[in-house]
């Protein structure tokens, strides 16, 4: 079990941070982008218009990334999912593995969480928390939104760990690894990082999906405003990530990225604009024309990529 944690703030996604709260242990908030990099998670973008949480998302499940990322880090550990009918299974296998260190949880659904501030508002959106022990007939867990040491009841726990959102594999879904430090990776798996995403981005038409952004947001109502209030910052959050691992891939696999790095900073002024505008400006054409030229950077990055590690 970790002894210590070094608490990032809003550094980083939150299966990422749990990651890092109970078995990775990093030295600063540049080891988090490069881990949700690594994942690559942050390569590529949907939007499913019925649903305001996921309005602006990332293409890849970040239940599939952490997958990838525990295998690029090889780390030694257990991932199991139950059935939704077998609670009873999961509290008792939960209870085995607390006692001998913490518990990574999820996906969670958000709203199930009540020591949250304003939890029925995050209804539906997936979350990760890691459980560090008993509470009486409850559970204690550390939670990466900043809240540590919170107490949840058994029943409000099962409900929200039951696997109802898109982005569960199956019912209470629970991992556990072998404590480790990160010291950086290779150029090989930076390589091979860079390769995942580079498939993100061929799955999805940018294009497409930013028109599909665009037309959800001609006439925003209060629930999706509220849903770009961290949909756009955690999209703003990826595109770090992004920049960071090819500050990586330029030193430690020598590959010439500037272009690619400048697309990026430009998404992130784009992005960070199209926020400001969602939140305080009414004027439709300024996110019009935002997610206009944010579709046309993510075209050229998916070029761009392709071109990198493919030569055409």
């Amino acid at each position: 079990m970790m002894s210590d944690f070094s608490y990032f703030g809003a550094a980083g996604n939150c299966h990422i941070l749990a990651l890092a709260k109970a078995f990775v242990r990093v030295k600063s908030v540049r080891d988090l982008l490069l881990l949700d990099a690594l994942s690559s998670v942050p390569f590529g973008v949907r939007c499913v218009r019925e649903d305001p949480n996921r309005l602006m998302t990332c293409h890849l499940n970040p239940d599939v990334g952490l997958d990838r990322l525990t295998n690029i880090l090889m780390l030694q550990g257990e991932s199991l999912c139950f059935d939704a009918t077998s609670q009873e299974a999961a509290i008792d296998t939960l209870d085995d593995w607390l006692a001998s260190g913490p518990v990574m949880l999820g996906p969670l659904d958000m709203g199930g969480l009540p020591y949250l501030f304003g939890h029925a508002y995050l209804a539906g959106n997936d979350h990760y928390v890691i459980a560090v022990g008993r509470d009486g007939t409850g559970y204690r867990v550390d939670d990466p939104e900043g809240v540590l040491g919170a107490g949840i009841a058994r029943p409000r726990l099962l409900e929200a760990w039951r696997g109802g959102i898109p982005e569960a594999s199956g019912a209470f879904h629970m991992r556990r690894f072998d404590p480790c430090d990160f010291e950086g990776v290779s150029a090989e798996i930076l390589l091979h990082a860079l390769a995942c995403g580079r498939d993100n981005l061929a799955a999805v038409d940018p294009q497409t999906v930013f028109v599909d952004i665009a037309d959800a947001l001609a006439a925003p109502t209060p629930t999706q405003r509220r849903a770009m209030s961290y949909l756009f910052p955690a999209r703003a959050q990826r595109i770090q990530s992004l920049m960071v691992m090819f500050e990586e891939l330029k030193t430690a696999a020598r590959v010439q990225c500037a272009d690619i790095q400048k697309l990026l900073r430009q998404q992130m002024m784009e992005t960070a604009a199209l926020h400001a505008a969602t939140l305080f400006n009414d004027d439709a054409d300024v996110v019009q024309g935002a997610l206009k030229r944010l579709g046309d950077l993510e075209y050229r990055l998916k070029d761009s990529v392709k071109f990198l590690l493919d030569g055409k």
